[in-house]
């Protein structure tokens, strides 16, 4: 089931009309890792904590790198897509929530309530009906067309910039504030279901529209190369600098200085 979920995430992504070399490889490094990432949580005894060296490096480029560099590519291609039509970007965003959800049913609901009507006894966080819920990277990806599709400057390069910082810096007072509200789970959801909550990961797609042009231009503008790398070391620097002042958090939600660490690394 973990491949299939990131093989719905690359098919989601297949159908663009520009085809750049050097993102498809990444994209596709990212999906590589992140399926031996689950592979290793799911089947390996030891999570990957044991003597040898592939597993460690696997849990680690499948986590903190590949999902924000899938979603940074994911953004590269949407802001393109705004120029088109966006009622087209929100179905294919509702396609993609409702995938989400078939997916959980398929791999958590119905295998767990089968287990249940065999006398199995679960605990409340692997119950069907809340694994159901589970707000994975196909939600994130189906909202984030969404609410993209809503804003009517959502590609505007001016104001992507503090949309970006703003949802750092709001995300933490939704989390502490708000959290516990299944239905707003999706959305900045702090239960251990709740895997990629919109608030923050929607600042990854974000970026990738705010740098599409560029990114867009880099293979035939290799002085670009330069300049994205000088920006995500100023980008490594402020994470260092800042990290004192917000809240650490974990993977699924860090803080603003954490964020700013991770876009750095993606760039």
């Amino acid at each position: 089931m973990c491949i299939l979920h990131e093989a719905w995430m690359y098919i989601a992504n297949m159908n663009q009309p520009i085809r750049l070399q050097y993102l498809d490889f990444t994209r596709g490094l990212a999906v590589f890792f992140m399926v031996m990432q689950h592979a290793i949580l799911v089947h390996e005894q030891y999570a990957g904590e044991g003597d040898g060296i592939l597993g460690p490096l696997f849990l680690v480029l499948g986590t903190a790198p590949a999902a924000p560099v899938f979603m940074f590519i994911m953004g590269i291609f949407l802001a393109r897509a705004l120029e088109g039509g966006r009622r087209a970007i929100a179905w294919r965003g509702l396609k993609l929530l409702f995938l989400g959800y078939v997916l959980n049913l398929l791999r958590f609901t119905i295998p767990l309530s089968l287990a249940v009507a065999a006398g199995e006894v679960l605990p409340q966080e692997n119950a069907p009906w809340t694994l159901f819920q589970e707000v994975d990277i196909l939600q994130l990806a189906g909202l984030s067309f969404i609410i993209t599709s809503i804003l009517p400057r959502a590609n505007s390069r001016a104001i992507l910039p503090f949309i970006i910082l703003i949802t750092m810096l709001v995300s933490p007072l939704l989390w502490q504030h708000f959290g516990d509200n299944p239905w707003t789970a999706p959305l900045w959801g702090t239960q251990s279901h709740v895997s990629f909550p919109f608030f923050p990961w929607v600042i990854y797609p974000l970026l990738g529209i705010y740098m599409s042009p560029i990114m867009m231009k880099l293979p035939t503008r290799p002085e670009f190369g330069k300049q994205l790398i000088v920006m995500g070391c100023l980008m490594l620097v402020l994470c260092a600098v800042s990290y004192a002042w917000f809240p650490v958090g974990d993977y699924h939600r860090s803080g603003a200085a954490i964020n700013t660490g991770i876009m750095g690394f993606v760039v």
